[in-house]
């Protein structure tokens, strides 16, 4: 068999993550939803991930399948993101990695009902997806903003999301809701 250098992957569907606790996660995200569609990331501790993205939804680098559906619901996300490759990445992102490849789709995000707090850098990030819904959040102590579209480092955006009933307290001066 010839390696000629990519790989591609089966995606993954219908996958239920629900009831974990991830806590102090050092070399990847506390939960990451790479690709499929189908998926359901529920009622999920994640606290202080020490290097990356608390939870992610989204893609995984250049040879990762698309994401075209995903419900996020019921997290409870506290002290994460971290500043791997001094990026600064938030507790929550959503859409193409933050590896600086914007490549394929990320697409029908439902997240809704989650709890982000005390996040070390931005709450909620943003980056190239579409279709998504990010809706009756809580967002409590940012370090630094609530939510962010095109977060620094991150493919810029594009696509639609539908942003309603979002709750942000306790900002810093200075820094956006």
């Amino acid at each position: 068999v010839a390696y000629n250098g990519s790989q591609t992957y089966t995606p993954m569907t219908n996958i239920t993550m629900s009831h974990n606790t991830v806590i102090a996660a050092w070399g990847g995200k506390g939960i990451g939803v790479y690709g499929g569609s189908g998926h359901h990331v529920t009622d999920n501790y994640i606290a202080d991930t020490a290097r990356y993205i608390g939870l992610g939804v989204g893609r995984f680098g250049v040879n990762g399948s698309d994401m075209t559906g995903a419900t996020v619901s019921g997290n409870v996300i506290v002290r994460s993101g971290g500043n791997a490759y001094a990026q600064g990445q938030p507790a929550l992102h959503i859409g193409n990695g933050g590896d600086g490849q914007n490549t394929g789709i990320v697409s029908n995000a439902v997240v809704t009902g989650n709890s982000v707090i005390q996040s070390v850098y931005d709450g909620v990030a943003f980056s190239t997806s579409t279709s998504t819904t990010l809706s009756g959040n809580t967002i409590t102590n940012p370090w630094r903003n609530g939510i962010v579209i095109s977060p620094p480092y991150y493919p810029a955006p594009s696509g639609n999301t539908t942003i309603t009933d979002n709750t942000v307290t306790g900002l810093g001066a200075g820094e956006s809701a």
